[in-house]
């Protein structure tokens, strides 16, 4: 039986992002880490992570953390995206463009985060 019901769990990460977004990077973060420990298989708790990594700049732990998700699920459009996210706030253009080639416009959210990684490059190329 599980612990909480998926409509629950989405909360939590929900929140856990929100957290993040907001500056409570460690309270975000620590939600996520209790949520993967309950539930190993929950891909957006190991992603809600990686992005807890990039909201303070600790880019090398959240591309650990987001190929760790790639090994998984090698075509997973978000994580691509968030991914290709970490380089452009790095500036590394060639990297987030071979990223980019991996998502399809088929997957919406995927497909914008990757087109505001973009905006960040083309932002610094001005």
């Amino acid at each position: 039986m599980e612990l909480l019901e998926k409509q629950e769990l989405t909360a939590l990460v929900n929140i856990a992002f929100a957290l993040c977004l907001k500056g409570k990077v460690f309270e975000g973060r620590e939600i996520l880490k209790h949520l993967k420990e309950a539930e190993p298989s929950l891909m957006a708790a190991k992603v809600g992570i990686a992005f807890s990594h990039i909201t303070v700049n600790e880019f090398d732990k959240a591309r650990e953390l987001l190929d760790e998700c790639l090994q998984e699920d090698p075509d997973d459009q978000d994580v691509l995206a968030l991914k290709a996210f970490s380089y452009a706030l790095e500036k590394n253009e060639d990297e987030v463009k071979e990223l980019g080639e991996k998502i399809s416009e088929d997957h919406p959210s995927a497909f914008k985060l990757y087109q505001d990684a973009l905006e960040i490059l083309n932002k610094e190329a001005s």
